[in-house]
Formats: C-alpha cells, structure tokens, sequence
C-alpha cells in the first residue's frame, strides 16, 4: 500500500485556493482548536497503549487556557511516546495489568531494533505482520479475539515502520526483512508459529516460510500477494518530492493523506476516525526526518531474488482473505490464480463488503479464518 505516499508527492502540484477533497474537511484533527481536538481524539482513540494514553491526557492539560485559535501541535505532542506496553480495550479504560507486553524491542543487527508486542502465556504463538502502515496499531482490535480463543499473538514491527528503527543504510529488501522477523521468533523461542500477515507483511511472510520453513506453520495473508518489491513505480517516484513534504506541512500532511488513503482502501468508512489517523502515524511522527529517509531507503531496495519462480517451494497451508467492495490495494484475479496454481496447499476466504483493512473492517472474520487454518496445520 503506497498510494498514501504518492498522494504526498501529488499535493505539490494542487493550486493554492483549490477546495480540499471531501475527505480533508474541516473534521480533521489539525482544523480544530486544541479542546475540540482532545474530545475527538479521546471519543475515538479506542485500544491504544495505557501509558500513551495517560500521556495523552497529561498533555491535553496544556490545552486549557489557550487562545480560539489555539492548534495543539500532534505532532509534538504525541509523536515522541517510546514504548507501548499495554492495550486497553475500549477509549479511556486501561488493560489489566495482567496483559503486559512481553519482550517490547529485540535487537536483530547493530542499529536494527524490531518493536515487539508479544502477550504472555502459553497459547498457540502466532506472529502478526503489518503492512507499510498502520504498525501494531493495526491488530489492536484482532489481539484480544485471538487470545480470547487460545493464540498467543507476538506482533512484529518491520525495521522501518511503527516504532522499529529506522537506520537509513539499512537493507530494507523484504528478504532482509525476513530475516529478521526470522531472528525475532528465533531469540524468543516461539517457533514454529502460525503467521497472520496483512498486506505486504504477506509477501515478508512467504519468504519466510520459503527460507525458514522450520519457523513457520501456516500463513494468513489478509489482502496480501507475491509482492516481488517493497515499493510500486508510483511509490518511488513520489520519492523524488521528499523534501517538499515537510515545506508542505510535514507530519500534518502525512496524517490527512493517510486518512484518505484509508478513507479509499475500506469499503465500510465507519473505522477511519481522528483517534485511528493519529495511531496509524505515531511511530512515523517520533522522528519524521528518520522516516523520510527510511522511505526513501525503502525506494531503493532491490530484492536479491525473485519470489514467484519459489511459490512452489512453500509447504505450510496459506489462506488468503480478501474483501469484495471495490477498494484500493487489493489482491489482482492473476495473483490470485497464481497462488493457486502455485502453492502447495492454498484456500481463499471472501468477506462482502469489506476493503483492504479486513483487521479493522471485519477482526472476528479475520480470527475465524486463522481458526480455519490453525484446522488444517498437522500437529507439531
């Protein structure tokens, strides 16, 4: 999914005085005075860390006071949280305490550190993969189903997305990637594991069977292919405009073209609130000149080998789920019928009417079909 990214690069070339897009109204976060955006924030900030939460409210104090025209700057003010160590379930409830977050970085290479989210217990371990956005924050209405029915989730930051580093030499080829969610699983012991991937994390995954197959059991990959690059065309044109971004309103930007990206990747809309805008770009505003240059990194990325000349090669089950209204980022017909032609053991589950984010359009839907597949995996 880069199409939030290419839309960055596009503003340049919108006129000064052009009427926004439906989507860029007044209702978004940075239009509204500094009180009215706290209510909105707290109204929808549902499942987030308790103690980024606390923070939240401590800084909503500085809001108190403030002039009609105060703006309260998000990304100063909840950019910079540095750890996520609990989810509370619903907008201002806290997590138990007996639901903290286990092993909260690993540290794969010098300089590579992976932010992990992985729940106590002794479940049935299964390891979530984001895709480019969205980061932990993505599942968080998945995690607590999942453990609900005996599965231990371990969530995986990929370097360079969520609050994982974001090195700028680094090698961000998905086979590297691969690697090193194959070195986070490995040094916490909790191979082999089911995989639950949503769309480029997908294409992660598949390498990671094909290079590790001890590690992993299965794979559901919700709205993900055999991505053979972690960047489109499109996505590494937009690059060019990098330093216009921050001339043009930097992190603010970031946040109102993500919400339209997301607004056009959902069939129901319902989900993308001013709370859900703001967790999707949390790791992003902690250092934004850190994740300027890690996307441009990700642009230069080339792939030691190609993927789907391998398809075959992959012997754990994979299901495949897609949503059916017309949206963006989804899976083509001929990926689809590549990987059934090419994988072992293959199934595709539909869902009507959802989009490309099934983990926040439909999250039961999303842990029945790991259920599915957890079905047809042999015992260990």
């Amino acid at each position: 999914m880069c199409g939030g990214w290419v839309g960055v690069a596009e503003t340049r070339r919108t006129r000064v005085g052009r009427p926004p897009p439906a989507h860029h109204d007044c209702g978004s976060i940075t239009a509204r005075p500094g009180r009215q955006t706290v209510r909105a924030v707290f109204r929808h900030l549902g499942a987030v860390p308790a103690d980024l939460l606390d923070h939240l409210y401590r800084e909503s104090c500085c809001v108190r006071g403030g002039a009609p025209d105060h703006r309260l700057s998000l990304s100063k003010r909840h950019g910079y949280a540095r750890r996520r160590l609990e989810y509370g379930r619903v907008a201002r409830r806290r997590a138990s305490r007996d639901s903290v977050i286990q092993h909260p970085y690993v540290v794969v290479a010098p300089a590579e550190t992976l932010h992990v989210e992985a729940w106590p217990g002794d479940g049935r371990p299964i390891a979530l993969v984001p895709g480019l956005f969205g980061a932990a924050f993505t599942f968080r209405k998945v995690l607590p189903l999942l453990a609900a029915q005996g599965f231990r989730p371990i969530v995986i930051e990929p370097l360079g997305t969520g609050f994982s580093s974001r090195p700028p030499k680094a090698d961000y080829s998905l086979a590297a990637q691969s690697r090193r969610l194959a070195a986070v699983i490995d040094s916490l012991g909790s191979g082999p594991v089911l995989v639950l991937a949503h769309s480029l994390g997908a294409a992660i995954a598949f390498r990671l069977a094909l290079d590790r197959p001890d590690l992993v059991r299965g794979i559901v990959s919700l709205e993900g292919g055999p991505t053979e690059e972690a960047t489109t065309p499109g996505f590494r044109s937009a690059m060019r405009f990098v330093p216009w971004i921050k001339l043009l309103g930097g992190i603010n930007l970031i946040r109102r073209k993500i919400r339209g990206m997301l607004l056009d990747s959902s069939g129901d809309r319902s989900w993308v609130t001013d709370g859900v805008v703001l967790g999707y770009t949390l790791g992003e505003a902690r250092d934004f000149d850190a994740t300027l240059r890690t996307l441009l990194a990700m642009s230069r990325a080339r792939e030691p080998a190609k993927l789907t000349p391998r398809l075959g090669d992959i012997t754990c089950p994979v299901t495949l789920v897609v949503g059916t209204a017309p949206h963006d980022g989804d899976v083509s017909p001929q990926e689809v019928a590549l990987m059934n032609h090419a994988l072992v053991s293959f199934a595709v589950d539909s869902e009507p009417g959802a989009g490309h984010y099934l983990q926040e359009e439909r999250p039961a839907a999303v842990v029945s079909a790991v259920e599915r597949l957890a079905e047809r995996v042999p015992p260990r």
